[in-house]
């Protein structure tokens, strides 16, 4: 019997260093899921346009199996799991209020229908709640707690899995095109621009952030080789 699963992208649209695409990867076929939530609809242009090419750039390297649905994902995920039979939801754990309250409720309605949803990894180089003083208190002083993180260390990045992709279930999932889903980003009804075309001073604002992401983990890298050395 097949052991089938979902992976629910969220922040993390990449197959390289994902944690819970590569332990549902290790336990069966695995159909990649992304859930249009509605509370994405105040988003400005940018953040519209970035997301657009993210999930087409997840798409291309998963073969065109990246499922998009339009929805409550409390409502979604739970169907879709239905719908294929996955026994896992596999997903990197969020610690936001709204991203705490949306998976205790999907975990809820999935554990209802004798499914579960797994937590593993994270977006965060090292996991909130993680750095805490002594005692058990979080840090109120951000030198004692940066030291503290730094102590604490991470993982290494993980090589992109080879996924068993379950093209059956992405048969069965993917819905018959309403004009609202021909592309998964929208703004006020119009197919949305790639980032490409984008008006330059909003492009160059997102690829600065890039860029000065990159020189941070750059230099958080060479902070922890110069400690471990």
């Amino acid at each position: 019997m097949t052991t089938r699963s979902i992976v629910w992208f969220r922040r993390d649209l990449r197959l390289r260093d994902h944690p819970a695409l590569a332990e549902a990867c290790a336990h069966g076929a695995v159909l990649p899921v992304f859930v249009v939530d509605p509370a994405f609809d105040s988003a400005g242009a940018p953040r519209r346009a970035l997301l657009h090419d993210c999930l087409a750039a997840l798409d291309e390297a998963t073969g065109g199996a990246l499922v998009v649905r339009h929805g409550d994902p409390t409502d979604e995920i739970p169907a879709l799991a239905d719908e294929i039979d996955a026994s896992t939801v596999y997903v990197s754990k969020d610690f936001a209020p709204y991203g705490r309250r949306r998976d205790e409720s999907v975990a809820d309605a999935l554990r209802g229908a004798d499914r579960r949803l797994r937590g593993i990894g994270s977006p965060y180089a090292v996991e909130p709640g993680t750095v805490r003083k002594d005692d058990g208190d979080p840090y109120s002083v951000f030198t004692p707690f940066s030291k503290k993180w730094r102590a604490c260390g991470w993982a290494e990045p993980i090589a992109a899995p080879r996924p068993r992709l379950d093209r059956g279930a992405v048969g069965r999932a993917a819905r018959p095109t309403r004009r609202r889903d021909r592309h998964p980003v929208r703004e006020r009804g119009r197919r949305h621009r790639p980032l490409a075309a984008v008006p330059r001073r909003w492009s160059g604002r997102v690829r600065r952030a890039c860029a000065t992401c990159r020189r941070s983990t750059a230099r958080a890298a060479s902070h922890r080789s110069s400690s471990t050395a």
